[in-house]
């Protein structure tokens, strides 16, 4: 996936790239299956059975954006935050 974000300061960069991420994703979700299934194996994903592996998540963001059938457990919080963000002119 090459998308690119740019702007005169850091946080202009990162606004644009998460605009240009969000569009892409708003883009993919209503494609029809086996056009989002060509999309990702053009992206280099494999398409496989992945729901028979164990331990698999049944977790899944629906057409809304909320994340459905996820149980936090015992997992960890991250948050990322800007100073993960490497500078890279």
């Amino acid at each position: 996936l090459d998308l690119t974000g740019y702007g005169p300061t850091l946080a202009d960069a990162v606004a644009m790239l998460e605009l240009a991420v969000s569009d892409y994703c708003a883009w993919a979700v209503v494609l029809p299956q086996k056009e989002l299934d060509a999309e990702l194996q053009r992206l280099g994903w494999e398409l496989g059975d992945s729901g028979s592996a164990p331990g698999y998540s049944k977790s899944y963001v629906d057409r809304e954006g909320a994340l459905q059938g996820f149980d936090l457990g015992a997992a960890e919080l991250a948050e990322v935050t800007e100073s993960r963000f490497e500078r890279t002119f």
